[in-house]
């Protein structure tokens, strides 16, 4: 068995360290090879912060059961939810209540989680972070 950045792979993926099959590699157009699961995360991620910029793209205009306000993917829906609330924890309480409410997939977690590490890690190290104060 093989585990992540264990080098037993000769041709691991950049991102999550799990080895990529050929095709993975011949499709790659990334400096840093990534495996597809990786490269759909990461253009999720750009899609995700395209449509932070986008004022109309969340507003709540009707909803099916597949997707939340808007006609947004729920798992989209409740990221923007918490990265708007974080500040406010009675706020965030009703977000995590609400995502318990509407069943999200393990799948749909997954993808707010990697989002919001993503988001976390890319605050932290960049300009924009900033010291609290004492």
């Amino acid at each position: 068995m093989t585990y992540p950045f264990d080098g037993s792979s000769e041709n691991p993926c950049r991102k999550c360290g799990l080895p990529m099959t050929t095709e993975e590699i011949q499709e790659n157009t990334n400096e840093e090879p990534r495996c597809r699961k990786c490269t759909a995360m990461q253009q999720r991620l750009q899609d995700f912060r395209d449509h932070l910029d986008d004022d109309n793209y969340f507003m709540p205009d009707g909803h099916t059961p597949e997707f939340g306000p808007g006609g947004v993917p729920y798992w989209e829906w409740y990221a923007y939810r918490v990265i708007c609330d974080f500040e406010d924890a009675p706020a965030m309480i009703e977000d995590l209540k609400q995502m318990e409410k509407d069943n999200l997939s393990p799948e749909d977690y997954r993808k707010i989680i990697w989002l919001l590490t993503d988001a976390l890690l890319y605050y932290k190290y960049s300009e924009e972070a900033f010291e609290l104060p004492r």
